[in-house]
This record gives structure tokens, C-alpha cells and sequence, in this order.
């Protein structure tokens, strides 16, 4: 695969974009780049193309656009992962793999049973930010996934979708649909109220089979197989 650069576009045939910044760095410093390679583009939200290096300065990279990458390289189905609050190290390796695998988005959630206060992760969302960049670039998506601010449980429950909860009380038939919010509770589970709370709001309950997975082991089967299951 080419090396791959995150840039705003818009990409057209002919044209000549400029990397700055962290992409400069990781381009000339990182992937020593010379003139004459050929690059992959791509926006975060769904466009992309090939380049090829014009000329590497101090300040900029010139890269001209050859031609824009048509291939469908998303899921077809829309996931958000609604993971708890779990040890950071392990929450980022959700991010990763999530990404890889062709998440749309997560949101942060607040459980009763939450490993990591809220407070302790204030001031990670551009770590989290970059780790989702990283994961896209390596995978070879053209869409970054969004990552929302942390939601209580209850508040998130309650807006609009589908809600999937994972849970060893429910059933094992994954759930059908296009566009589906997985909700993924932190290693202690769900607190019997927040499990009636779900039921009672419509929520479906999904159950992984009979072995207990951590938080973030449940966050990556479930992706597994709604999306990869799907033949995206």
C-alpha cells in the first residue's frame, strides 16, 4: 500500500496540494519521501486520490493529484460503539481496531459501574483523535470515524437509533439493520437497572455467546462480525 497523508482536499486531476504540519514530518522525516513517489490522499470523509511528489521543502510538500480513488472502501453497514469508560490503554485499542475494521463512530459512555471516572479522561480527545488518523491511514479508509464527547447512559439511551445492548442475557442472533448504535458496558457489566432501563426503551439485547470477553475483546468481535459478517 502507498503511504497514505490526511489533507482537507478538495483532490482534482492536475491540481497540486500542499502537506504541512505533522504530515510534512511523517512524510519527509518519518517515511523519507522523495520526489517522483506516489502518494495516497484522502479528506477523513469519504474522498481520496493518488499524487505523486512534486518537491519536499522545509515548509511543504508539493504532491500532485493523478487521478481520485473510486473504490468503495466503507462498511455497509453504520456502527457506533458505545463503549464504557474502561481502562484508557484498552479503550484506545478499541479506537484502533474499531477503525480498522470500519467503525462509523464512538461515543464515551458513563455507566455505574465505570472503571474510569470521566474527569480522568478530560484532555484525551485529541490523543484519541490522532489514534483514529493512525488507524485510518494504516487500514486504507477515506473516512476518519467521529468521536463524540461522553454521554451518561441514560442520555444516550435515549437518542434517536437503534440501540444494541451487549449482554450474556440476551439473545445470540446479531441484530438486522443498516445503522446501529452498540452499547458495550465497562468490565463489572450492567447494573440490573441500566439493563431494564434498555429493555424498556426498545433496546435489543445482544448476547456474544457463553464466555465472558473484556469491554474491549467484546467492542472488536462485535465489529467482526456486523461488518466484516456482512461482506463489506
Amino acid at each position: 500500500m502507498l503511504n497514505r497523508f490526511l489533507h482537507p482536499g478538495p483532490f482534482s486531476p492536475g491540481d497540486r496540494v500542499e502537506l504541512t504540519g505533522d504530515e510534512l514530518h511523517h512524510a519527509a522525516k518519518v517515511h523519507r519521501m522523495r520526489a517522483g513517489e506516489e502518494v495516497e490522499l484522502f479528506d477523513g470523509q469519504g474522498s481520496g486520490a493518488r499524487g505523486r511528489v512534486i518537491e519536499i521543502g522545509r515548509e511543504a510538500m508539493q504532491i500532485e493529484v493523478v487521478a481520485a480513488i473510486v473504490e468503495r472502501r466503507e462498511a455497509t453497514i453504520e456502527i457506533q460503539i458505545a463503549l464504557a469508560l474502561i481502562h484508557p490503554d484498552k479503550f484506545e485499542l478499541a479506537l484502533q481496531k474499531g477503525t480498522e475494521i470500519g467503525v462509523s463512530s464512538f461515543l464515551p459512555l458513563q455507566t455505574a459501574r465505570c472503571e474510569v471516572r470521566a474527569e480522568r479522561v478530560r484532555g484525551k480527545g485529541e490523543r484519541w483523535e490522532k489514534i483514529l488518523v493512525e488507524a485510518a491511514k494504516q487500514s486504507g479508509r477515506l473516512v476518519v470515524p467521529a468521536l463524540e464527547d461522553p454521554l451518561p447512559f441514560e442520555q444516550a439511551l435515549a437518542s434517536p437509533g437503534v440501540n444494541v445492548m451487549l449482554d450474556p442475557s440476551g439473545t445470540a442472533e446479531p441484530p438486522a439493520g443498516d445503522s446501529l448504535r452498540i452499547f458495550i458496558g465497562p468490565e463489572g457489566g450492567w447494573s440490573d437497572e441500566e439493563l431494564s432501563a434498555a429493555r424498556e426503551m426498545g433496546a435489543y439485547v445482544w448476547s456474544l455467546g457463553p464466555r465472558r470477553l473484556r469491554a474491549e475483546t467484546a467492542a472488536i468481535a462485535a465489529c467482526t462480525l456486523l461488518i466484516l459478517g456482512r461482506a463489506s
